[in-house]
C-alpha cells in the first residue's frame, strides 16, 4: 500500500497546499465551461475514449512525452548531424500535444465530484500549457539557426513537463481521477485508500495500519491514541475516516 510518509514533508506539502486552494476552483469552472463544446460535440466520444472503453487522455500523453522525450536523446547523442531530427521531433510532440490537450479538458469536465481532483487538475492543466510554450520556443529557436538557446528552451520544458507528469500520475493513481466505476478505491478526504473493514451497516471504516498512514504515524501510535481516547474506534475494531481526519487536522 502506497503512503505518503515515503514522501519528502516538501512534497506532501506541495500537493496538499493545491488539493486545499479554493481560489482555484474559479479557475476550474472556466476550464470546464471551455471544454464543453468539445464534450458535447462530435468528437465527444472520442475525446472521453469511448470506443476504447477507458479514458483517452492517460494514453495519448505518451505521444508528447515520447517526441520530446527522443528529441532529448537525439540532442544529446545526435551532434549536428541529428539537429533537424531533433526539431521535428519537438514538433510532433507539439502536435500531438493538442489532441492530448483535447482530452484532457474533457477529462477534466468529468471530474465534479472531488474539490482535490479538480484543483489540482488546474494545475496540471495550466502548467502543461506552460509546457508547451517553453518547447514552441525551443521548435521556433532551432529553426531560426539558434540551436543552443533551443537546448536551453527544451530543457525547460523536459523540466516543467516532469513536474506536471508527476501532477498527472497523482491525479490518476493517488486520486483515481475518472476511474471507471468499480475499478477506484474509495478514499478518505485527504486521499488515502480506505481498507475493506466493514460495519454492520454497511461503513467502510480504516483499520490501524490504514490510520498510521493516514495520520503518518506508527501503528503504536495509533494505539496510544486509542489508550489515551484521543482516536476511539467503533464496532468492527476500525476508525471512521472522517474521525482520523480530525486528528490529522488537530495534530495528533
Amino acid at each position: 500500500m502506497q503512503t505518503r510518509r515515503a514522501m519528502p514533508p516538501w512534497l506532501v506539502d506541495l500537493i496538499d497546499r493545491q488539493e486545499n486552494d479554493a481560489r482555484l476552483d474559479s479557475i476550474g469552472r472556466t476550464i470546464a465551461d471551455a471544454a464543453a463544446p468539445l464534450d458535447e460535440g462530435p468528437l465527444g466520444p472520442a475525446l472521453r475514449g469511448e470506443p476504447l472503453g477507458h479514458r483517452a487522455h492517460p494514453m495519448l500523453t505518451d505521444l508528447p512525452i515520447g517526441f520530446f522525450t527522443s528529441a532529448a536523446v537525439v540532442d544529446l547523442i545526435g551532434g549536428k548531424a541529428g539537429r533537424v531530427v531533433a526539431r521535428r521531433l519537438i514538433g510532433m510532440g507539439l502536435l500531438s500535444a493538442v489532441p492530448t490537450a483535447m482530452a484532457g479538458a474533457v477529462d477534466y469536465r468529468a471530474a465534479h465530484s472531488d474539490p482535490r481532483i479538480r484543483r489540482v487538475g488546474v494545475v496540471h492543466g495550466l502548467g502543461n500549457v506552460g509546457v508547451m510554450l517553453l518547447y514552441f520556443r525551443s521548435w521556433r529557436s532551432r529553426r531560426r539557426g539558434h540551436h543552443l538557446r533551443g537546448l536551453v528552451w527544451g530543457a525547460l520544458g523536459a523540466g516543467a513537463a516532469t513536474f506536471t507528469g508527476y501532477l498527472g500520475g497523482h491525479l490518476s493513481y493517488a486520486l483515481g481521477a475518472n476511474v471507471q466505476e468499480g475499478g477506484a478505491t474509495e478514499r478518505t478526504p485527504s486521499g488515502e485508500p480506505v481498507v475493506d473493514l466493514t460495519r454492520a451497516d454497511g461503513q467502510d471504516l480504516l483499520d490501524v495500519d490504514a490510520a498510521a498512514e493516514r495520520l503518518g504515524v506508527s501503528e503504536e501510535d495509533v494505539q496510544a491514541m486509542v489508550d489515551q481516547d484521543v482516536l476511539v474506534p467503533v464496532d468492527g475494531g476500525g476508525f471512521r475516516p472522517d474521525d482520523v481526519e480530525a486528528v490529522r487536522l488537530q495534530g495528533g
